[in-house]
């Protein structure tokens, strides 16, 4: 199964449901096994990766119902790095 082809699957179930406009959130693709739950299709490389999410923006924005898409810094947060907390 091609990678757009794994979150075309739930954009076609959430439309059917909702019958609303879509907008998308942190849907992208892990790099490594480092990387937050690596769910779905795990690219092997950032030249892959990118290719992947080129791939969902082209096909996802020829969708009727789709209007827009924002994308979530925490996925690329690898779990190797230390961070504080604000608080």
């Amino acid at each position: 199964m091609r990678d757009h082809q794994v979150q075309e699957l739930g954009l076609d179930r959430w439309s059917k449901i909702t019958n609303k406009p879509l907008i998308n959130d942190d849907s992208s693709f892990t790099i490594t096994d480092s990387m937050p739950r690596p769910y779905g299709p795990v690219a092997d490389n950032l030249k892959q990766r990118a290719d992947w999410t080129n791939e969902f923006f082209r096909k996802a924005f020829e969708r009727q119902e789709f209007v827009n898409y924002h994308y979530c810094g925490l996925i690329d947060a690898s779990n190797l790095v230390p961070y504080k907390l604000a608080y």
